[in-house]
């Protein structure tokens, strides 16, 4: 998929960005995200965990939607919410085993920036796929990442 976001090619004056483990953004949820979104007006919204289908159309007022939907099991899927206002062309990022991924490439004052939403459901990613990942970025890059990594610091059941 190669989307052009052609509305503005403006050098960004602010690039905010946040990465959210969606863990279902299905419908009450989804309202709930929809409120957030009208309210603090991120530039880029990484997402994992969306739990979207393909056949699930979905739009958001202010953002177009990059998103790789899981296909051959239930759970998962990433997306990237950029808002209209930012010129952007999707990236294909090659297949990994145990990461799921979408990427775009936006347009900056100086060059372009790579984003990519990663997101490993199963916490064991390897360094190579990671590796082969960063190498296939042409540019600076950006990667929110949801490792699904636990810790006794933060889950009082871990």
């Amino acid at each position: 998929m190669n989307h052009k976001n052609r509305r503005n090619k403006k050098a960004l004056p602010h690039l905010s960005i946040i990465q959210w483990n969606a863990r279902s953004l299905l419908k009450v949820r989804l309202e709930e995200f929809r409120e957030y979104l009208h309210e603090f007006n991120r530039t880029i919204v990484l997402l994992s965990e969306t739990l979207w289908k393909k056949n699930r159309a979905l739009s958001f007022k202010c953002y177009s939607t990059v998103r790789n939907d899981r296909t051959e099991r239930a759970g998962g899927g990433v997306a990237i919410l950029v808002h209209k206002s930012v010129y952007f062309s999707s990236i294909t990022l090659p297949p990994t085993p145990t990461i799921e991924t979408i990427g775009i490439s936006i347009a900056s004052k100086n060059d372009p920036i790579d984003i990519v939403s990663a997101y490993c459901p199963l916490g064991n990613c390897a360094d190579e796929e990671f590796k082969s990942i960063f190498e296939s970025l042409q540019n600076n890059f950006i990667v929110g990442e949801d490792f699904n990594g636990h810790h006794e610091l933060w889950e009082k059941n871990y």
